[in-house]
């Protein structure tokens, strides 16, 4: 074998050898990037119960197993992360466990025991909680909660799919008690906001959204908000709590005859709601005007 030759033969030898026998790169996984979305923060922060709740363990795994989803969800260039549906899925599981959690807290306890802990449950609900439960609100005073927010839902909605998106650009409400149709005027009621509101142009983006949706757990959430927003049309209470005008809630339920005639899909609210304008019409239900005198409870 000539000089030259051997010389090569060594080379590749000696390049194979230093990459088999040298230093290994370092094989320590790279952690996930993170969105400074403040649910993503909240994921990523340590649980920390407290004492003045007793959470139970299957409130708690409920917890974890969602946390664990939120931090897939907001890795950065995850492959096979969840939904927003799916974490919604979940949020609903831990708002009817700690449904539980509460009303257990309150039955063991008398009245006088309840008013003395009253401020450090509060203080877990509203504040401590949600710093470390991803999109979550509490209340304990006037109304007693712990449950997915949609303001909080809603700001982390462009890391989601295409329908998370639809979903919460539409406006749909996770909670509907208090809503935009409505002027809270105390903590639970208030005033209908006829003259004010545009009941069809809010229903138009309901049934355009319910043609499109593929998921169960929008497709319920919708149906609710469907049924929150056709209530003060359709229900026949003995009286009318309007903000301002009392003649625009005949004006209202006119437009909304009109509007039903032309819209296949929510034909069967017509009877109830023309009922309502018959009685309305009739002074068989009577209308007041919140800006007149304090018409809406509490």
């Amino acid at each position: 074998m000539s000089t030259w030759r051997r010389f090569g033969v060594c080379a590749v030898l000696a390049v194979l050898l230093a990459a088999t026998c040298g230093p290994k790169p370092d094989a320590t996984p790279v952690p996930p990037v993170y969105s400074p979305l403040p649910g993503c923060q909240a994921a990523l922060a340590a649980p920390d119960y407290g004492n003045a709740l007793t959470v139970s363990a299957e409130a708690k795994a409920a917890i974890e197993s969602y946390r664990t989803s939120w931090k897939a969800f907001c890795a950065e260039g995850a492959a096979g992360k969840p939904s927003m549906a799916d974490l919604l899925v979940k949020a609903k599981e831990i708002q009817a466990l700690f449904s539980k959690v509460i009303d257990a807290h309150n039955n063991s306890r008398n009245t006088a025991q309840r008013y003395s802990h009253a401020d450090a449950v509060s203080d877990l609900l509203v504040k401590k909680y949600p710093t470390f439960v991803p999109a979550f609100e509490g209340s304990y005073y006037e109304q007693e909660y712990f449950r997915p927010a949609t303001v909080e839902f809603k700001k982390h909605a462009r890391l989601g799919t295409v329908e998370d998106q639809r979903f919460f650009d539409a406006g749909i409400m996770l909670n509907t008690e208090f809503p935009e149709w409505m002027d809270r005027t105390w903590h639970l009621g208030g005033c209908w906001r006829h003259g004010e509101f545009d009941w069809s142009a809010e229903l138009d983006k309901v049934t355009k959204l319910q043609k499109d949706l593929k998921t169960g757990i929008y497709k319920e959430l919708t149906s609710e908000h469907e049924a929150a927003l056709m209530e003060p049309l359709v229900s026949e209470e003995n009286s009318i709590c309007a903000c301002n005008r009392k003649d625009a809630v005949s004006k209202d339920l006119q437009r909304m005859l009109d509007y039903l005639a032309k819209t296949p899909a929510l034909a069967s609210y017509e009877p109830r709601v023309r009922s309502k304008l018959n009685k309305v019409q009739a002074g068989q239900i009577a209308v007041d005007s919140e800006a007149e005198k304090h018409c809406s409870g509490g």
